[in-house]
């Protein structure tokens, strides 16, 4: 109970008006690195392991490491460095610290780069705090890689898709995070639609249409294909993506019916903010990159949940995470400076967060601290 009652006194706190965003900022990650500090994970966590794995690099070094532990992070160089940089500081703790402050400051940072290029006010980013503060599941950071990679991979999607800038140095970022975790390589190929969309505009509908269609199948079909490659890293990949996909993975790897109300709530989430853009916003703003991008993951995810919710439960995460700002642009676009907080059109996605917000307390808070 202390990290939700915490979650929502930070929310309150922040919409009263009465702090700075970087008074909230740094109280917010005072507030996660002494949940990190205190926080003790169960044996059958990814966090119990990663502490193990954090003990072996203390104890034998990095080489010796990897050449024991070689399914795990023989194809996945950033990774072991990454455990062998914590590990030299001889504080495991040290390790769910980091990642906390390194994805919800990707988060904020993202946050007000939105609300400085969109010209809003302070209430825009205090909706945007609240958003991140309720969406993002401080529990399943515990697992580290997957959203530290991508809360990395977040900001210069930002800076490639909206700012449209350093566009060489954020394909470097993108595949660089694929060795720390390989699921951002659907997120690399995700990226890489988008500018075949944007170049050959007349094939954008088709290859929608591809994805919706067979979505349910091209996981287990991807994971197929990549386990029968000579290259011991798509191998990898192939392997992670059969051992999730499927309703075997749903039992076996984390998933419980609150994985699938949390999915099909976030999936709703993102069709939400999806239908709100195509319905009220003009037609210049869907055509942006980082929509295009958004509509992209939707509808992977929408097809994907078919048999595989396990696994894209992850990707609607990413999803929701990316997909802030432009909900900030949804509850506040045509609001005047000193009105309501909220278009009275956005309640509805106001709402299905705060139910998102309750299963993730109910299901996997209460476990927490």
């Amino acid at each position: 109970m202390i990290f939700t009652s915490g979650t929502i006194l930070l929310c309150a706190l922040t919409l009263t008006n009465k702090f700075s965003k970087r008074q909230i900022t740094l109280i917010s990650l005072l507030f996660l690195v002494i949940v990190a500090v205190i926080y003790k994970p169960d044996s059958g966590m990814d966090l119990y392991r990663h502490y193990q794995m954090l003990d072996l690099f203390a104890k034998y070094g990095l080489e010796n490491t990897i050449m024991t532990n070689m399914d795990r992070m023989g194809t996945l160089p950033l990774y072991a460095l990454f455990f062998y940089f914590i590990s030299l500081f001889h504080y495991n703790q040290l390790l769910l610290a980091f990642t906390y402050i390194v994805v919800y400051s990707a988060q904020f940072k993202v946050l007000s780069m939105y609300v400085n290029d969109n010209g809003y006010d302070k209430k825009s980013w205090m909706i945007g705090y609240s958003l991140i503060m309720l969406t993002t599941n401080a529990y399943g950071l515990t697992g580290i890689r997957n959203f530290l990679a991508f809360a990395i991979t977040e900001v210069f999607l930002y800076i490639d898709l909206c700012r449209r800038e350093h566009r060489k140095l954020s394909m470097v970022i993108y595949f660089s995070m694929c060795l720390l975790h390989d699921s951002i390589i659907l997120i690399l190929a995700f990226r890489l639609m988008v500018y075949v969309i944007e170049k050959f505009r007349t094939v954008s509908q088709n290859v929608i249409l591809f994805l919706i269609l067979v979505s349910p199948i091209m996981i287990k079909g991807m994971g197929t294909f990549l386990r029968t490659t000579p290259i011991s890293f798509l191998k990898a990949v192939g392997n992670k993506i059969l051992t999730y996909g499927g309703t075997d993975g749903i039992n076996s790897y984390g998933g419980d019916a609150g994985t699938e109300i949390r999915a099909t709530m976030g999936l709703i989430i993102l069709m939400l903010v999806v239908f709100c853009i195509k319905a009220t916003l003009n037609k210049e703003y869907y055509q942006r990159s980082d929509i295009k991008m958004l509509v992209i993951i939707t509808l992977f995810c929408f097809g994907g949940m078919i048999g595989n919710r396990v696994l894209v439960e992850r990707y609607i995460t990413m999803g929701v995470m990316f997909a802030i700002p432009t909900m900030v642009k949804v509850i506040r676009e045509g609001c005047p400076q000193s009105g309501y907080y909220i278009k009275t059109n956005a309640i509805p996605l106001i709402t299905m967060v705060c139910i998102l917000f309750s299963n993730i307390c109910y299901w996997q808070y209460r476990f927490f601290i």
